[in-house]
């Protein structure tokens, strides 16, 4: 996991976590445009126009709730983007002051732009672009995680010390290991829009 990928992971994970600093950090990354400050609030838009107040907060921490007002907007803005099959797309300021936009999932479709709007439109018209090779090749053009259907059903290994754990505190909990091992998963993962832009901050 990189830098910018540890950074916004712990801002979903902890949102009262980050530093102020951190927090302009991916506000910035983001591709969202500091416009100007007010008092003791600094007055951000997304790339989408919506404006956001950040506001420093004791010890220079970043406010929690500013954190997550980022976060829902971020979740918003990149369900409006469909043209990428449902694939996860990372877009970050590099350090030559282009916008990268690429998929996660197959990080060789990628693209540049001067601001992120752009590097998601040349991304887009890159991604036909392989879709096209593939069928001309009669080649399956490859299905993003989040289209593919899933049972619910799947077998992991795990230290024989941790199963027993685990079972130990399934019953006493009064549950069954799935359902304890199923909660515990659904608090660690951040549930996702099939469709899903992941703007992220830059590479440190």
């Amino acid at each position: 996991m990189t830098k910018r990928e540890k950074l916004f992971a712990r801002a979903m994970s902890n949102p009262k976590g980050l530093s102020f600093g951190e927090f302009q950090t991916l506000l910035r990354q983001a591709g969202w445009t500091f416009d100007h400050q007010k008092g003791s609030h600094r007055i951000w838009y997304s790339p989408t126009g919506y404006r956001l107040s950040a506001q420093e907060g004791r010890s220079g921490k970043a406010k929690g709730y500013q954190v997550e007002q980022f976060l829902r907007q971020y979740e918003v803005e990149m369900k409006k983007f469909d043209r990428f099959d449902g694939f996860t797309v990372n877009v970050f300021l590099d350090e030559d002051g282009d916008y990268l936009a690429h998929f996660v999932e197959l990080p060789n479709v990628s693209a540049f732009g001067e601001s992120p709007e752009e590097a998601l439109a040349e991304l887009a018209t890159a991604w036909e672009g392989v879709k096209e090779s593939y069928k001309k090749h009669r080649e399956k053009v490859p299905l993003a995680p989040a289209r593919k259907k899933y049972s619910g059903q799947f077998n992991v290994r795990i230290d024989r010390r941790l199963h027993r754990a685990l079972a130990i505190e399934a019953a006493r909990a009064g549950i069954s290991l799935n359902a304890i091992v199923s909660q515990k998963l659904a608090k660690s993962v951040r549930y996702r829009a099939c469709q899903s832009v992941r703007v992220a901050p830059n590479a440190g």
